[in-house]
Protein backbone atom coordinates (compact mmCIF):
# COMPACT_ATOMS: atom_id res chain seq x y z
CA UNK A 1 0.00 0.00 0.00
CA UNK A 2 1.14 3.50 -1.01
CA UNK A 3 2.01 6.00 1.65
CA UNK A 4 -0.07 9.52 1.15
CA UNK A 5 3.70 11.11 0.74
CA UNK A 6 5.18 8.66 -1.80
CA UNK A 7 7.39 7.31 0.87
CA UNK A 8 7.69 4.32 -1.10
CA UNK A 9 10.07 4.36 -4.16
CA UNK A 10 7.78 4.97 -7.01
CA UNK A 11 4.57 5.61 -4.92
CA UNK A 12 3.87 8.62 -6.70
CA UNK A 13 3.32 6.77 -10.12
CA UNK A 14 0.66 5.12 -8.37
CA UNK A 15 -3.52 6.25 -10.01
CA UNK A 16 -4.42 6.97 -6.48
CA UNK A 17 -1.25 9.12 -5.32
CA UNK A 18 -0.46 12.51 -6.77
CA UNK A 19 2.32 13.05 -8.47
CA UNK A 20 2.96 16.46 -7.05
CA UNK A 21 2.20 15.75 -3.61
CA UNK A 22 5.76 15.76 -2.66
CA UNK A 23 6.06 19.93 -3.58
CA UNK A 24 2.31 20.58 -1.89
CA UNK A 25 2.77 22.10 1.21
CA UNK A 26 -0.84 21.42 2.09
CA UNK A 27 -0.27 17.32 1.76
CA UNK A 28 2.47 17.52 4.60
CA UNK A 29 -0.34 19.42 7.02
CA UNK A 30 -2.79 16.81 5.96
CA UNK A 31 -0.26 14.30 7.23
CA UNK A 32 0.26 16.18 10.18
CA UNK A 33 -3.42 16.23 11.15
CA UNK A 34 -3.47 12.86 10.97
CA UNK A 35 -0.78 12.06 12.94
CA UNK A 36 -2.13 15.00 15.53
CA UNK A 37 -5.46 13.06 15.57
CA UNK A 38 -3.65 9.61 16.86
CA UNK A 39 -1.76 11.48 19.34
CA UNK A 40 1.19 12.16 17.90
CA UNK A 41 3.36 14.84 18.97
CA UNK A 42 6.54 15.35 17.24
CA UNK A 43 6.59 15.86 13.20
CA UNK A 44 10.61 15.10 11.66
CA UNK A 45 11.75 16.11 8.38
CA UNK A 46 15.03 14.68 6.72
CA UNK A 47 16.83 17.25 4.63
CA UNK A 48 19.58 16.82 2.27
CA UNK A 49 21.43 19.24 -0.20
CA UNK A 50 20.20 17.70 -3.41
CA UNK A 51 17.60 15.94 -5.30
CA UNK A 52 17.49 12.07 -6.07
CA UNK A 53 19.66 11.38 -9.32
CA UNK A 54 17.30 8.72 -10.42
CA UNK A 55 14.95 10.23 -12.41
CA UNK A 56 12.79 7.14 -11.93
CA UNK A 57 11.88 7.84 -8.78
CA UNK A 58 10.29 11.03 -7.84
CA UNK A 59 12.80 13.95 -6.10
CA UNK A 60 13.22 13.64 -3.12
CA UNK A 61 13.05 17.02 -0.13
CA UNK A 62 11.75 18.82 -2.41
CA UNK A 63 10.62 21.99 -0.59
CA UNK A 64 12.82 23.65 2.49
CA UNK A 65 11.34 22.14 5.61
CA UNK A 66 11.20 25.19 6.94
CA UNK A 67 8.05 25.31 4.11
CA UNK A 68 6.47 22.77 5.43
CA UNK A 69 7.05 22.98 9.44
CA UNK A 70 5.43 26.24 8.98
CA UNK A 71 2.48 25.34 7.33
CA UNK A 72 2.58 22.40 9.93
CA UNK A 73 2.40 24.49 12.82
CA UNK A 74 -0.45 26.64 11.51
CA UNK A 75 -2.18 23.73 10.80
CA UNK A 76 -2.08 21.81 13.81
CA UNK A 77 -2.70 22.66 17.41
Amino acid sequence: MAQPLGIAPGAWTLDDVRADAFVDPENFAQAARTAERGSLDALFLADGPALREDPRFKPGRALEPSVILATVAAETE
